[in-house]
């Protein structure tokens, strides 16, 4: 494993310490550490990988945009920076839910490569958990969020499978739309 790799890890468990996933309760690295490993499985790209590693930094912790481009490098910084999310803070969460899925979901049409392997990777993550807990509760997994519609959700990933059709060869694209297809009903 490389340096920097090393670096990214300790960096990320060390800004994640406190936190917990929303819907099962783990420690919130678990979480940066799947992402990293499935965009390792699409691509050997350095900065993609040390990226899907930090892609929570800057929108779920202290850490700046400025701290992540001094240590890891403009590379790593424009990828993180492209993958956060304005959460918009002074308002509630469910108030600007959809804002902040299309703004997102606006960045991610155009991007690059890199990016999307990114997202697909951070999503296939996300919807592994949701996955789980959906089998064992069915549609209330979706209680568990800000926004509780799970046609808001269903139009959110499908429009990240759409954006991100050009991964459609990868695994994690397909184990992706596999278990979108099973939650939202439009299994192959």
């Amino acid at each position: 494993m490389s340096e920097k790799i090393n670096k990214a890890i300790k960096f990320a468990v060390d800004s994640h310490s406190e936190q917990v996933r929303k819907i099962t309760n783990q420690p919130y690295i678990l979480h940066c550490l799947e992402v990293s490993a499935i965009a390792a499985s699409i691509t050997n790209n350095e900065d993609v990988i040390v990226a899907a590693l930090l892609h929570d930094t800057v929108e779920d912790t202290s850490v700046t945009i400025d701290t992540i481009r001094e240590k890891f490098g403009d590379g790593v910084a424009n990828l993180v920076v492209s993958d956060t999310e304005n959460k918009r803070e002074n308002l509630p969460k469910s108030e600007t839910w959809l804002i902040r899925k299309t703004e997102t979901l606006n960045n991610l049409k155009n991007s690059n490569v890199e990016h999307k392997i990114i997202w697909v990777s951070d999503k296939l993550s996300n919807i592994r958990s949701i996955y789980l807990t959906w089998q064992k509760e069915g549609d209330k997994v979706f209680d568990y969020f800000h926004q509780h519609d799970k046609k808001m959700h269903k139009w959110y990933y499908s429009t990240i499978l759409d954006y991100t059709v050009e991964l459609e060869n990868t695994y994690a694209y397909q184990e992706f739309k596999r278990i979108y297809g099973i939650i939202f009903g439009e299994e192959n």
